[in-house]
């Protein structure tokens, strides 16, 4: 064949070939991007979920407590098991899926404790008493929720996931029962508690 007419046909091929490459990476790229971004909110939903599971045995509890049957506190306690059990298991998937930094891993760990109150209280047969917006503990809970919620729905799809080694790090100092004790200054020192208007739960 005609050197002068191959050197354009394997121009033409190259080209064509490298152009449905680079679209394939893109493709891929983005398909990536797209997943990932759905399992981001696919965590928000589930995490609004428990919050709202935990928020309903609450106040269910708080109801009952006084007054309660031994079936009706049972019933608490193993709605108040699996939320912690639900919150449980966001940590993991978290840890694994995210880079955090300190100050995220201090949010998570906070609030992996502040579910834990709940089952505390009807364990010992007390209420939780949160009565006012301004209540120390319960403003400490509701700023760490809206933290983590909004990191979680504001990463980029495009993240890259920490190594098994950080991700086993992270989920430890998230479990550590430090934060048993310091889980509200933690939420103080974040930035997230504040006086609400009017007291309003």
């Amino acid at each position: 064949m005609n050197t002068s007419v191959l050197m354009p046909l394997v121009t033409v091929i190259i080209t064509l070939g490298g152009g449905w490459l680079v679209t394939n990476r893109i493709a891929d790229r983005w398909d990536l991007i797209t997943k990932r971004r759905d399992m981001d909110l696919e965590a928000v939903a589930e995490f609004q979920r428990v919050y709202g599971e935990f928020f309903a045995t609450w106040k269910i509890w708080n109801s009952v407590e006084r007054h309660h049957t031994d079936e009706r506190a049972w019933s608490c306690i193993e709605r108040s098991a699996a939320i912690e059990g639900g919150a449980e298991s966001l940590l993991v998937k978290i840890s694994v899926e995210h880079q955090l930094s300190d100050d995220q891993v201090d949010a998570l760990g906070a609030l992996r404790q502040a579910f834990q109150m709940l089952r505390e209280a009807v364990r010992v047969e007390e209420s939780l008493g949160w009565w006012s917006s301004n209540q120390e503990q319960y403003a400490a809970f509701k700023g760490l929720v809206v933290y983590v919620s909004s990191f979680l729905g504001s990463v980029s799809g495009s993240r890259k996931h920490p190594d098994a080694v950080a991700a086993a790090s992270n989920f430890r100092r998230i479990t550590n029962n430090i934060h048993e004790e310091t889980w509200v200054k933690t939420a103080n020192r974040l930035g997230l508690t504040g006086p609400a208007p009017f007291g309003i739960i």
